[in-house]
């Protein structure tokens, strides 16, 4: 599935990563990602489930896309990888949508895509956005992959010293630490942690 490392999605075993725009939330099953933001803005990630020999833009037209009349379809390259671009505008029942299909080699084995979604009638994300966020997209380094470890659940019992402030921040999350300490330990409210002392044991997520 991969590591959700605040807005970055990395998989070391396929050794690829990309980063998704500010105030989108990043979501990874095995099949594909998914970093949804405002107003239906969507970045949907995933491998081609085919093996494809020929160029990324006849991979885009004539197999991925080949029941849709794409505008602007052109070869591009994204760091280094060979790609193809190509995009449609539909109105839909969430309005009129933009949506745009980036097929890219990373090697002769693998093609990965991208679908965005963005919805015309609003401006909280733009089209820049999403083209920085296809364009972050990369090959880890070697030394960036051993980097990459799985999250483990630790159960630990509070020290005297232990302050609420030092436990929070020894969670290894990206973000709202509180939030997630109270859920991990099944508090109604992070002003619920007032209650642990010395000698209760609570969870917190550790490298």
């Amino acid at each position: 599935v991969g590591f959700i490392l605040g807005q970055r999605y990395a998989n070391p075993r396929r050794q690829i990563t990309f980063v998704a725009p500010e105030g989108f939330t990043i979501t990874a099953t095995r099949d594909h990602v998914m970093a949804s933001g405002p107003n239906h803005s969507t970045i949907i990630f995933e491998a081609a489930r085919v093996k494809f020999s020929g160029t990324m833009l006849d991979y885009l037209t004539t197999l991925w896309a080949r029941d849709l009349p794409l505008k602007e379809c052109h070869s591009i390259e994204i760091n280094g990888m060979k790609s193809a671009i190509g995009w449609i505008r539909q109105e839909t029942d969430r309005g009129h949508l933009q949506f745009q299909l980036v097929a890219i080699r990373v090697d002769s084995e693998n093609i990965y895509r991208f679908l965005t979604v963005l919805p015309l009638a609003q401006n909280e994300v733009s089209a820049a956005q999403l083209h920085d966020a296809i364009y972050s997209f990369r090959r880890l380094k070697e030394e960036e992959v051993a980097l990459l470890k799985p999250r483990r659940l630790r159960v630990i019992e509070i020290k005297i010293n232990d302050s609420l402030s030092n436990l929070v921040q020894r969670m290894a999350v990206s973000r709202a630490h509180s939030e997630q300490f109270a859920i991990l330990n099944g508090l109604e409210n992070f002003d619920k942690a007032t209650d642990l002392k010395p000698g209760k044991k609570v969870k917190l997520i550790t490298k």
